[in-house]
């Protein structure tokens, strides 16, 4: 999209460190009197709290809690209220020079091409526990001694690199949604008081009947709402089989499986292996 006279177009060199080649504000309140911008710089963004709408390039997108978006040079955006209060995010700018670099260690260029060069800027819906563990790490920024800026570059470009392998590992599996309610309800179901108290939540955040909710499922996502919904609580059960060690029983409790029998069932199905020889696989990929 091409920029206009009304456009506000942030510099590089006005607002980054040259020590770090980097810009941020952690847990920032969106301004949503800023106006319509661009840049000639990369920018990535997290919603850690509340909504709001994205414009940009001439689309309204509806982001929320856990919402991670890579906005490019050549991306017009700002961002609007949606009326539900308060939004909250985690931003950082960075160079060009920095994501070419990381393209080039990544070995994937096609790929890669594909992800930068689409109409919209990249985005992906990170389930909780992932989001968490972004947002800490964004936040790990601000923790360390600002004198130190080889010790930032480094830590930022690991997590730039952690960030763009989120992004092409579901760029794959992403989705256009031709309703905005379902693109917003798919987004609000990934939190977990919602995934856990399951389809009673979708059919009551939707605000539609479950008959109609299966043929829009079936439509547009290929799947009925209850996989949906058993997708969103295997991913965070996944999670915690690799990254803690509460027992399997309080996993399958903590995702919102009532019965464990079931939960082992749906677990195989979708990874080929019990929860246990899962965990076992992804602990042992962990320490070599």
């Amino acid at each position: 999209m091409t920029a206009n006279a009304h456009t506000r177009i942030l510099l590089a060199k006005s607002i980054f460190d040259e020590g770090t080649d980097l810009f941020y504000n952690l847990v920032t309140q969106a301004d949503f009197s800023f106006g319509t911008h661009a840049h000639d710089f990369h920018e990535l963004f997290l919603i850690v709290e509340g909504s709001a709408v994205h414009q940009v390039n001439g689309e309204r997108h509806p982001v929320r809690q856990g919402m991670l978006v890579l906005i490019r040079p050549a991306d017009i955006h700002s961002y609007e209220a949606d009326g539900n209060g308060i939004c909250r995010f985690l931003n950082l700018a960075f160079s060009s020079s920095v994501l070419e670099d990381l393209t080039r260690y990544l070995e994937d260029p096609e790929r890669t091409a594909c992800l930068l060069g689409g109409d919209m800027p990249p985005s992906i819906q990170l389930s909780p526990l992932d989001a968490d563990a972004l947002r800490r790490k964004l936040e790990g920024l601000a923790l360390m001694q600002q004198t130190d800026k080889r010790r930032i570059r480094i830590h930022f470009r690991l997590l730039l690199a952690d960030v763009l392998r989120l992004l092409l590992e579901n760029s794959t599996q992403s989705t256009t949604f031709r309703l905005p309610w379902l693109e917003k309800l798919v987004g609000t179901m990934h939190e977990k008081s919602h995934f856990n108290e399951g389809l009673p939540a979708l059919v009551r955040l939707s605000g539609k009947s479950q008959p109609y909710l299966c043929r829009v499922f079936r439509a547009e996502l290929g799947k009925t709402p209850s996989e949906f919904v058993n997708g969103i609580r295997l991913n965070y059960a996944a999670n915690l089989l690799a990254h803690s060690d509460e027992a399997v029983l309080d996993i399958s409790l903590d995702a919102g499986f009532g019965n464990l029998s079931h939960f082992h069932h749906l677990f195989r199905s979708v990874y080929g292996q019990t929860p246990g020889a899962y965990r076992h696989a992804r602990r042992k990929q962990l320490h070599h």
